[in-house]
């Protein structure tokens, strides 16, 4: 949905989104980083995984599945726990500022996943958040 992923880099690039993009010197991307992303750094990769309408007697809205993966070449696994703090501080329980849309939630989900690549030489953790909004 266009206007969630407008949304969170609004977010990005607003105070709000300081702390997450001061460890994502390489940038925010929407479903694919660049090739030379890393030149400048850990990274981050949002993805819409799922899009579901909701509706209800009176009103309609969507229930989105944003996949966020952060991407980091240190060596060390503190690098990316960072980022994922930082992304817990940008999205858990924020109320999105979505065109057209009343922000009703942005929840993590169960199930973050880390993981060292050995082929990239990079640690990967994937965090799924689940955005509720509700049409105005």
């Amino acid at each position: 949905m266009k206007a969630i992923e407008e949304a969170i880099f609004t977010r990005y690039n607003q105070p709000a989104g300081a702390a997450f993009k001061a460890v994502t010197p390489g940038g925010l991307y929407n479903t694919e980083a660049p090739q030379k992303a890393q030149d400048n750094g850990a990274y981050a990769v949002f993805t819409l995984i799922d899009d579901s309408p909701e509706y209800t007697f009176t009103s309609e809205g969507e229930d989105v599945l944003v996949q966020f993966t952060l991407v980091s070449y240190d060596r060390s696994v503190i690098d990316v726990n960072d980022m994922f703090e930082q992304l817990k501080g940008f999205l858990d329980f924020v109320k999105l500022s979505v065109a057209g849309y009343d922000s009703i939630e942005c929840r993590r989900q169960p199930g973050a996943n880390k993981v060292r690549d050995p082929e990239a030489d990079a640690w990967l953790y994937m965090v799924d958040y689940r955005i509720l909004v509700q049409k105005q």
